[in-house]
């Protein structure tokens, strides 16, 4: 329940009114066309990520997407083009 509640808020702060699916894959949250995944736990590991991932290489050249973002528990990094932003930072400073 704590998970639901957590993506509603997150849904609401970035006035989402869209995600993506294709088959059994899919993406939370469409900010603009950039992917916003929600996993909130201490370790997000490549494999928890691959629809996220896949959404990145199949648009991201043909619609200039330049970064993707994963709102976690407290992991605060970026790589690959990845910006992984902790839930408390996203609530006082949003993706940027």
């Amino acid at each position: 329940m704590f998970n639901t509640a957590i993506w509603d808020f997150k849904r609401r702060e970035l006035n989402a009114k869209y995600y993506w699916r294709e088959n059994a894959k899919e993406v939370d949250f469409l900010d603009g066309m950039n992917p916003v995944e929600v996993k909130y736990r201490n370790d997000v590991k490549k494999r928890d990520l691959r629809s996220f991932y896949y959404y990145l290489r199949k648009y991201g050249e043909k619609l200039g997407i330049k970064r993707g973002y994963v709102i976690t528990k407290d992991i605060e990094k970026e790589e690959d083009g990845v910006k992984f932003i902790p839930l408390m930072r996203f609530c006082f400073q949003g993706l940027g």
